[in-house]
């Protein structure tokens, strides 16, 4: 059984053509470089590496200038993105607030 690659356009996120449709509509309106920007702003304002959670829990609690609230598949996905873009990188291990331990990440300085 083959599989079909997931059709991929700059700045878009991946839907493969066998996706239902709303997949291919979500991903239309899915801001992804809007994302990342959230992203970065947080872990550069953060003064220390965040884990996908604090990440996620600080977008809550303060959305930044775009004024929009990304769920949090989408945040961790923007900072995968960051990761392979080099523009973030895997600081060691944190602890969630459930006691659980954790990847932290920091954004590269400039």
């Amino acid at each position: 059984m083959s599989t079909v690659p997931p059709m991929v356009y700059p700045g878009s996120p991946n839907v493969r053509s066998t996706d239902p449709i709303e997949s291919h509509e979500a991903a239309d309106r899915t801001d992804v470089a809007g994302s990342q920007q959230e992203v970065l702003r947080i872990l550069q304002g953060a003064g220390r590496p965040l884990g996908d959670g604090e990440i996620y829990r600080t977008h809550i609690l303060n959305p930044g200038p775009l004024d929009v609230v990304w769920s949090e598949a989408r945040l961790r996905t923007a900072r995968h993105e960051l990761v392979e873009a080099g523009m973030v990188v895997d600081a060691g291990v944190g602890v969630t607030s459930a006691g659980r331990r954790c990847r932290v990440w920091a954004a590269v300085s400039a």
